[in-house]
């Protein structure tokens, strides 16, 4: 509508130009026009030289209200077509968010919730990341996760990236009252995520266990933990960090069903049923990890396989 009226007002004001640049200066109508476009746009026609008063006076109303109401005309339609483009672009973000299914949502853009993002895309799986901060948004669109700005971390906008349908919940803010509002939303819209959250006190921890969230991590305390152990046990660390963050090593989980070839056989098949590049560390079972299992022991139908894979160079 203001594109409209403000094509309207460029109209009138052509029309006003050029009959009095006609009437004043006796220039012919298709000149007038053109010298009325030029004095709009500040091209600027040599032919027109005010000499006498009423030229004087009629240029610069001209000059004034023309290049003015032309430079705001074309201000509101760029706007207008940033807009479209900025609604053809979360049409298609949208698009892409409908037809998620399996995904991992990490909540917060900020450096925390950018290196969840980056470790479970490495991990080869569908992230999308909100925020609430456009900017931080804008700073992760280039990066492998899906970036979406949302106005706030509640069950209705939670649904347009598909927490419903989405497998796994990251709670990465650096507020612990605003990780506590965004679970319980999640919980509404998804009761069945897997959820790990960020906080910043035991007490918020502990009051984030109490509310069901799988796994709590302080981040301040684990980086403390880790550097008592670099100082006290560094090849244990070191072993550890090997583990974790090495290239060429790969830690997988692979759950064994009735169909698996380890499904009621003992530990020491492993490498039968896989290969020589690969180590059992340990296996979970019914909610305990146990580690380095006996030989003998039977898995069963369920267990889930704790395996290191030294990957070839």
């Amino acid at each position: 509508m203001r594109v409209a009226w403000g094509a309207v007002a460029v109209v009138l004001v052509l029309g006003f130009g050029t009959v009095g640049l006609h009437v004043i200066y006796g220039a012919s109508w298709l000149q007038s026009v053109y010298g009325t476009l030029a004095l709009m746009t500040t091209a600027g026609d040599n032919r027109i030289v005010p000499t006498t008063p009423g030229q004087i006076v009629f240029t610069f109303i001209l000059l004034a209200v023309g290049t003015a109401l032309w430079i705001y005309w074309l201000s509101i339609v760029v706007a207008a077509l940033l807009r479209v483009d900025l609604t053809r672009k979360e049409r298609r973000m949208q698009d892409r968010l409908n037809r998620l299914e399996g995904h991992y949502v990490v909540v917060g853009a900020g450096r925390v919730g950018r290196r969840v993002a980056q470790e479970l895309t490495q991990g080869g799986a569908v992230v999308v990341i909100v925020d609430t901060d456009a900017t931080r948004i804008e700073a992760v669109e280039d990066e492998a996760a899906l970036a979406v700005t949302l106005p706030a971390y509640d069950v209705e906008h939670f649904r347009r990236v598909r927490l419903d349908r989405a497998h796994g919940l990251a709670l990465a803010l650096p507020d612990d009252a605003q990780n506590l509002y965004a679970y319980l939303a999640a919980q509404d819209s998804n009761p069945h995520l897997r959820v790990v959250a960020r906080a910043q006190t035991q007490e918020s921890a502990h009051h984030l266990r109490r509310l069901g969230v799988g796994e709590v991590v302080l981040p301040d305390l684990a980086g403390g933990y880790r550097m008592g152990r670099m100082l006290l046990k560094p090849r244990a660390h070191e072993l550890l960090r090997t583990l974790t963050d090495e290239a060429g090593v790969a830690v997988h989980e692979v759950e064994v069903d009735a169909e698996h070839p380890m499904a009621n056989q003992p530990v020491r098949h492993v490498r039968q049923a896989f290969d020589a590049s690969y180590t059992l560390l340990g296996y979970w079972r019914e909610g305990t990890t146990r580690l380095a299992p006996p030989a003998d022991d039977v898995l069963h139908v369920g267990d889930v396989l704790i395996l290191l894979e030294q990957e070839s160079s």
